[in-house]
């Protein structure tokens, strides 16, 4: 078990009218290729994912609190959705949200390990066996989607797109820190911290 490497997400919360938006798009899709919000999965925008070994799961909590102890909340804006397939709510990105997602991967970077992932390492281990793109996505994150390539979006599901009112802004205040679940979801919470 000390051994044992789980993957992780360092997320942003959303505020409870966004959460409730997201639940509404998310409901009107076939949810056979995604996840279903009503079943526990928490909607967010993800500042960085890695693989850690259980036992320092403590010492990721703690830095984290002190990242967001120095954070203040964010004010961030979706104008509209991003992605084909599957697809979200595209955040603006501003120069507050490009230093919390810095700070993330260099919290991750002193820590994680990264081209090494397996589908064991996820929550619902089982449902990620046979989705080894989600597997790749969290091995090449440091690589592939971080710095200019960090993506940072809100994943609602997999459909057609329903018409919405943009642009939607609204503020953050929490940090949350997930195992990483099917489809790269946010269901197993093991921490979260409010933005200072």
């Amino acid at each position: 078990m000390e051994n044992e490497k789980i993957a992780i997400d360092i997320v942003l919360l959303l505020p409870p009218e966004i959460v409730e938006k997201c639940i509404f798009v998310n409901s009107q899709l076939d949810n056979s290729g995604y996840v279903s919000f009503t079943n526990g999965y928490n909607p967010h925008i993800t500042l960085g994912m890695g693989c850690i070994f259980k036992k320092d799961l403590d010492i990721v909590k703690n830095k984290i609190q002190k990242l967001s102890e120095k954070i203040k909340p964010l004010n961030l804006t979706t104008s509209g959705y991003s992605g084909e397939r599957t697809f979200g709510f595209a955040i603006e990105k501003n120069s507050e949200l490009m230093t919390m997602h810095d700070e993330a991967i260099s919290l991750l970077k002193e820590i994680a390990s990264y081209g090494d992932a397996t589908y064991e390492m996820f929550n619902e281990s089982e449902k990620v066996k046979d989705d080894p793109g989600l597997v790749k996505w969290v091995s090449n994150f440091v690589i592939e989607h971080s710095g200019e390539l960090y993506d940072p979006h809100i994943s609602l599901g997999k459909g057609d797109k329903p018409k919405t009112d943009f642009p939607i802004s609204f503020t953050v205040n929490k940090i949350g820190l997930f195992h990483i679940g099917q489809r790269g979801s946010c269901k197993e919470k093991l921490a979260e911290f409010m933005l200072e």
